[in-house]
């Protein structure tokens, strides 16, 4: 694209790295295991509370990420998604896509060749409801190990402090 050569790794579709399949753990592996320039979460803008989760990881691992917002086109003919709120929110690139018509391929391309994918501060808030559930289970493991256990899983370099879960 433009003088620019672009090595893609096409990886199986997935909504989050939770390893609940074997999908989600070779993406979990994949991305938790190398060092990238970009790393474009592509989205199905009519679906696209469950194609955010995997950006939300994405970001939440430290990755230059950008967010293709693909079927964009069809999308809007029914939501109104505005991708400049979005990025700003998230502090990452967010591009409309469509790949059935190549509405959005080259900015998508400019992005990737300029090193447009960023790191993001971005953080999911959890309500104090969820905050505070958490914070009585931890006393006892349950979630808190659970966790634990998959950060170490994904990450082995990452220390844990305060939570040992069996296996860990």
């Amino acid at each position: 694209h433009n003088g620019c050569t672009v090595e893609v790794r096409d990886l199986p579709g997935t909504y989050s790295l939770s390893k609940n399949s074997p999908d989600e753990e070779v993406v979990a592996r994949f991305l938790c295991e190398g060092e990238y320039d970009s790393v474009v979460v592509v989205a199905d803008s009519t679906n696209l509370g469950s194609s955010l989760v995997l950006c939300f990881e994405a970001i939440e691992l430290g990755l230059p990420t950008i967010l293709a917002l693909n079927k964009y086109d069809i999308a809007t003919k029914k939501l109104d998604i505005d991708a400049g709120y979005l990025s700003e929110k998230l502090g990452i690139p967010v591009i409309p896509v469509s790949a059935r018509n190549a509405y959005g391929v080259d900015r998508l391309m400019d992005c990737i060749c300029e090193d447009g994918a960023k790191v993001s501060g971005f953080k999911v808030n959890y309500s104090d409801t969820i905050g505070k559930s958490i914070d009585s289970i931890a006393g006892g493991g349950g979630l808190i190990s659970g966790i634990a256990y998959t950060i170490k899983s994904i990450r082995p370099s990452i220390k844990v402090y305060g939570v040992q879960a069996a296996g860990a």
